[in-house]
């Protein structure tokens, strides 16, 4: 239905990657709409689960009447840490939301075509329509607003863990928004592997291989970075159940 992209490799926001989306085409307009939302439902949990993971690293950092729960040098590199896999979750979301958008303006030029009823439309047009068409998916294109500039609350030379409830929690929460974060990326690689049977050309081989390896590569590096948080904190600052 909907074919031909100008560009073929586009450079992902983040650097790492690109997506081709060269002579793609759309079988069914209305199935690739709902094929979307679920792909923005997916983004929208992702964000939502972000935004749980960044208040609970600022509450864990300051919540102790502006002082973090655990002190001392360790702590200052733990934190440090946990707020760059905050800048990787933001550079991901960018990634994810610029591949969904590029599906929606291939499904906005199908929808053109579709609206024409054969009638041919100018190339210098035809991305107009593009936009004007796009489904609307709802969803922000980046997570900006989340990033944290640095580890404050922390002193290097005190050596203190408060193992009190409120600690205890923030802990549990970041953990488990990590997880909720792994669940969107698993909706994400579902949504591209439904995909597959309702498009050719290079967004197909797109959401066959780079798209489902991308979302099942955050899965398993998330899941590093949870066993790593395990680690770190074990017997330093909490022990108690995921």
């Amino acid at each position: 239905m909907a074919n031909k992209k100008a560009s073929n490799k586009l450079q992902l926001p983040s650097g790492n990657g690109t997506i081709n989306v060269e002579k793609s085409s759309i079988k069914k307009v209305t199935k690739a709409e709902g094929q979307i939302e679920s792909l923005a439902k997916a983004l929208r949990t992702y964000r939502e689960k972000t935004i749980e993971y960044n208040a609970a690293l600022k509450k864990f950092m300051t919540g102790n009447n502006g002082k973090s729960f655990w002190q001392g040098e360790a702590a200052y590199d733990w934190f440090d840490d946990a707020i760059g896999v905050l800048k990787a979750l933001n550079n991901n979301y960018k990634d994810f939301y610029f591949c969904v958008d590029q599906f929606a303006i291939l499904v906005g030029q199908a929808k053109a075509l579709k609206q024409s009823k054969g009638k041919k439309i100018p190339k210098a047009f035809l991305n107009t329509y593009a936009t004007t068409y796009k489904p609307k998916f709802n969803a922000v294109a980046n997570m900006d607003d989340l990033l944290i500039g640095g580890v404050t609350g922390v002193e290097r030379d005190e050596i203190t863990s408060e193992r009190t409830n409120d600690a205890k929690n923030c802990y549990k929460n970041l953990r488990s928004s990590l997880t909720g974060i792994q669940q969107a990326c698993r909706s994400m690689s579902a949504a591209w592997n439904d995909i597959i049977g309702n498009t050719t050309g290079g967004i197909q081989k797109f959401a066959k291989n780079r798209a489902q390896n991308r979302c099942n590569n955050r899965v398993n590096a998330i899941e590093e970075v949870k066993d790593e948080m395990d680690n770190y904190t074990f017997d330093l600052v909490f022990s108690i159940g995921k």
